[in-house]
């Protein structure tokens, strides 16, 4: 399989303003975005053992984060908004919400990173002035063995509009 690079990614439910290139994608997102699935997933497809990185930026009152995406039935999201770290986990339709109270502040930049291996889907995050990932758990997912689909998500609970940002997205095989 080719390199992914972030033009390979496409939306499955596009924001109603995004602008991109082959570098950075930013967006606008409208008060009352729903969470995964229902927010805007950009996604790309792998058939192979992978890290990556990106850095995934909301603005305060929004929700950005990583998805690993099997359907709208199955799938894990985890996002962090305005100091709590948000996750969402569906498996064939059977889905829960979590909020943990983390220390990260909302204006800081966030570096996200995803570490597919033979054990699973690894997802942690990290901030830009650390060189430590805090990783989160290793996830499995029904339908995932062959492939995944994953990349960042977005959405926004509050009544005004924010923008987000994708970026520095990097990605290395695995050998």
């Amino acid at each position: 399989m080719k390199r992914i690079t972030l033009p390979d990614f496409i939306w499955i439910r596009e924001p109603i303003f995004c602008t991109r290139n082959r570098l950075h994608v930013e967006m606008v997102l409208p008060g009352a975005t729903a969470p995964p699935p229902h927010a805007p997933l950009l996604v790309a497809v792998s058939d192979e053992y992978f890290d990556c990185e990106l850095t995934v930026r909301c603005e305060d009152g929004g929700e950005a984060g990583l998805v690993l995406y099997h359907t709208d039935r199955t799938f894990i999201a985890i996002g962090l908004a305005d100091g709590e770290l948000l996750i969402t986990a569906s498996v064939m339709g059977w889905s829960n919400r979590w909020r943990v109270r983390d220390t990260v502040a909302s204006t800081e930049r966030v570096i996200w990173s995803m570490t597919r291996s033979a054990e699973g889907v690894s997802i942690g995050y990290r901030l830009d002035a650390d060189d430590n990932t805090q990783w989160l758990g290793c996830f499995t997912l029904p339908g995932t063995a062959n492939s995944i689909s994953f990349g960042p998500y977005f959405s926004n609970p509050g009544e005004n509009a924010v923008k987000a940002v994708v970026e520095a997205f990097s990605y290395r095989r695995r050998v």
